[in-house]
């Protein structure tokens, strides 16, 4: 086959933008984890800036396709060049979900008033990637515009952070009470509904008030993280994870609430009350049974 041939056969997305942003700014939203969630919208697992790194986005699986998109870190020359792989879908899917086995490029470059982000994603076959080149041309040029605000956005961020240690019970038990309905609707709130898979969303209620939560990770009996899609203003976007750890006949939980913005009053609220929720996981762990709402301890006036 020629080179025209193969020119022919392939399509790639071109989006390019200039920011009022320094390279600097853009390339530290390129490369961390935490900040490339918020401007894709999915969190990167596993991933590294160095060549050779591989990791997975997690999205809505079709078919037999599981959802995984797999991809390794191919350039990197810092705060100029990222390039990775990008490679998801399945030979059996015709539209959404079709193979896909495409490269993903993001140039950084100084411009007047600051910098230009190229982004080119290159390697899509026609016609079996067409519907696939054309969600994904609309979709790019949204990320893009997100990536610039996620820059602007970034600041110092405070976290909450908890550990509590649960007796003679494995990491197995306390992550189905963490990722199924009924274990979380015995310790945290009875009024628990949604899916508990990976892209699905939990909506946790609390008489007229609540909160929906996107899970962006679950490893088996190690790893649970959501991302807050709904809720008050300063829960959005924010991220909550469990992660357990086996310490001989205790199973360790290390909790965090990461991402806000400023330690504000609420936010004193919410620790304490994350703390009361913890102590009711491990009262339902060790006892069998729980303290979720209504049946919780009530911190103040604003319950």
């Amino acid at each position: 086959m020629n080179a025209a041939a193969v020119k022919i056969a392939t399509q790639e997305i071109v989006v390019e933008e200039v920011f009022a942003h320094t390279p600097e700014m853009l390339w530290k939203a390129l490369t961390t984890g935490e900040l490339i969630g918020r401007w894709l919208g999915m969190a990167p697992t596993g991933f590294e800036p160095v060549i050779g790194a591989r990791f997975t986005f997690q999205t809505t699986p079709a078919g037999p396709w599981d959802g995984v998109i797999r991809c390794e870190v191919l350039e990197v020359r810092q705060g100029e060049r990222l390039s990775y792989s990008w490679r998801g879908g399945h030979e059996a899917n015709a539209h959404y979900g079709s193979r896909l086995d495409t490269i993903v490029t993001w140039t950084l470059a100084k411009a007047e008033g600051g910098a230009r982000l190229r982004l080119v994603h290159s390697g899509f076959i026609t016609p079996n990637n067409d519907s696939a080149f054309r969600n994904m041309s609309d979709g790019w040029k949204k990320v893009v515009g997100r990536l610039g605000a996620v820059s602007a956005e970034d600041k110092p961020t405070v976290d909450i952070l908890h550990k509590v240690g649960i007796k003679s019970v494995s990491p197995h038990e306390v992550y189905t009470a963490l990722t199924t309905l009924g274990g979380l609707s015995a310790w945290w709130t009875n009024d628990t509904r949604g899916e508990g898979a990976v892209c699905g969303v939990l909506s946790f209620r609390f008489g007229s008030g609540g909160f929906d939560m996107k899970i962006l990770e679950l490893v088996p009996d190690k790893r649970v993280r959501w991302q807050v899609v709904e809720g008050p203003q300063e829960w959005i976007g924010t991220t909550i994870s469990f992660d357990l750890r086996r310490e001989g006949d205790w199973t360790i939980v290390f909790f965090k609430h990461a991402g806000w913005k400023e330690p504000v009053e609420f936010m004193h609220h919410c620790s304490t009350k994350w703390g009361v929720f913890l102590l009711s996981l491990k009262s339902l762990l060790e006892t069998g049974k729980g303290a979720p709402y209504p049946d919780d301890i009530k911190l103040d006036s604003w319950e």
